[in-house]
């Protein structure tokens, strides 16, 4: 259950394995689809990958545990009594590379602050 009112972040948590191979080849997708609202987002899993070109967000950051986390969007719930669903897919369709070497422990939602 969600609080009404309230914009919330989708964070994916996640390891990369030393010997993970493929992540970075192509850059994944993110989707957040709740009511009528729909957003896309794309993520790069390369942990390597340098900050700094305006694409922070979409990048893999350290948690302070063994986790990395990805922002893969927000979206807001509305006051709506009865319930809504939150779809939210994270996948990688446009290239044909082999990947390997990433552990997923699940999607996290916090509000925004």
């Amino acid at each position: 259950m969600l609080s009404p009112n309230t914009t919330y972040r989708a964070y994916l948590i996640l390891q990369l394995v030393n010997r993970a191979f493929g992540l970075d080849v192509v850059p994944s997708e993110a989707s957040i689809e709740i009511g009528n609202y729909k957003m896309n987002r794309t993520i790069h899993l390369d942990k390597n990958r340098r900050h700094g070109n305006g694409e922070e967000d979409n990048m893999i950051h350290p948690r302070g545990d063994k986790w990395l986390e990805v922002e893969l969007g927000e979206f807001h719930s509305n006051g709506r009594k009865e319930e809504e669903v939150v779809n939210i897919w994270f996948r990688e369709t446009n290239g044909v590379h082999l990947k390997g070497g990433i552990v997923v422990e699940g999607i996290e939602l916090r509000p925004k602050t």
